[in-house]
C-alpha cells in the first residue's frame, strides 16, 4: 500500500533553538491491517450471534437470541475459549462506529412520528427513569467493583508482609 505523508522532510527548528530534519511520518492508505484476520473475527462474531439465534429459537421460552449470543460470547471468554485479540480489531470496529447503528432507529421514529407523538410523554418518563436507574447501578457497579480491588490489593498485600516475616523468622 501507498503512505501518505503527514508531515514534512525539511529543515524545521527544534523547541530547544536548533533545528533537525523531522521523520516522514506515514500513514497507511485507510483499510483493515489484516483483511484475514478481520474476516475471522467477523466470522466468530457472527457465530456467535447464529447460535445465540439457534438457541433462542430451540428454548421453550421466549428469550431474545442477542441476548444469548452475549452471555455464549461472554462464557467463551471467560472460559479462555476465545481470548479478547481474537475479536478486538471487530469490537474497536464496531465502538468507533456505534452511532452509525443508531441511524436505522432514528429513522424508524421520524417514520412513525405520528405514533410517537400520541405516546410523547409516556415514552420520556420511561426515558427518563431508566436512564436514572441505569446511570445509578453503573455508579453502585463500579463502586462495588472499585471496593472490591481495593480489598484484593490489602489482601495480597497482607500476605507479602507475612510471607517476608516468615522468611525473615526463618
Amino acid at each position: 500500500m501507498r503512505g501518505i505523508t503527514l508531515g514534512s522532510t525539511s529543515e524545521e527548528p527544534s523547541r530547544d533553538g536548533g533545528s533537525h530534519a523531522s521523520e516522514s511520518r506515514t500513514r497507511k492508505a485507510a483499510g483493515p491491517k489484516n483483511p484475514p484476520k478481520l474476516m475471522l473475527q467477523i466470522g466468530l462474531v457472527f457465530g456467535v450471534c447464529l447460535a445465540g439465534q439457534l438457541a433462542s429459537a430451540l428454548m421453550p421460552i421466549a428469550v431474545p437470541g442477542s441476548v444469548l449470543s452475549m452471555l455464549i460470547l461472554f462464557a467463551l471468554l471467560v472460559l479462555k475459549v476465545l481470548k479478547v485479540d481474537h475479536l478486538r480489531q471487530k469490537a474497536d470496529f464496531l465502538l468507533q462506529n456505534m452511532a452509525f447503528f443508531f441511524v436505522p432507529a432514528g429513522v424508524g421514529i421520524l417514520a412513525n412520528l405520528g405514533a410517537v407523538k400520541g405516546a410523547a410523554l409516556p415514552l420520556l418518563a420511561v426515558i427518563l427513569v431508566t436512564s436514572v436507574l441505569t446511570f445509578g447501578s453503573a455508579a453502585l457497579t463500579v463502586k462495588a467493583v472499585m471496593a472490591a480491588q481495593d480489598g484484593f490489593r490489602r489482601s495480597r498485600a497482607a500476605r507479602m508482609r507475612r510471607s517476608r516475616k516468615a522468611q525473615a523468622d526463618a
